[in-house]
């Protein structure tokens, strides 16, 4: 019986082993490139749309960063609002964190990521000021393509 669990477990490890080997030898492609950002965002009892650009430098599969600035648009109050917003992200792999900044808040975030493209994250915005737009935890979707390639 532990004879064969140590037969499992080694062939369990040659398997991790040999995958992660053909995972190693994926292509990567450098990317230094100009992006059009677009989101959405759930936070509390507010719902917003993001649009902005950034500049997205790295690898789309490996590791990247992107900076970028926006507007997010809400309604609050029964009056339409446009905050601006900038930020910086880093993707590695499928992970990716990252901060943003709000004349109202500021938003620690994590989530996943495809491609550096496609982005579900999780937050916590921490208000400062009288106006409180943005509080507590959020969750959110962000697509960006890059329509400038500077290679």
């Amino acid at each position: 019986m532990i004879r064969q669990k140590k037969k499992k477990a080694g062939l369990l490890l040659v398997f991790v082993f040999c995958a992660w080997s053909g995972y190693a030898q994926v292509p990567s492609k450098p990317v230094d490139a100009f992006t059009l950002r677009a989101g959405y965002n759930h936070n509390r009892d507010k719902n917003t749309a993001f649009l902005g650009g950034g500049y997205l430098v790295g690898d789309y599969f490996w590791a990247s960063v992107t900076f970028y600035g926006g507007v997010h648009y809400l309604r609050h109050d029964g009056t339409h609002r446009f905050v601006p917003e900038i930020g910086v992200d880093f993707h590695a792999v499928m992970v990716m964190a990252g901060l943003a900044v709000t004349p109202y808040s500021v938003q620690p975030k994590a989530g996943l990521s495809l491609l550096s493209i496609a982005n579900v994250t999780a937050g916590y915005s921490i208000p400062f000021g009288r106006e409180q737009f943005f509080k507590g935890f959020t969750l959110g979707v962000q697509f960006q393509l890059p329509v400038i390639d500077r290679r």
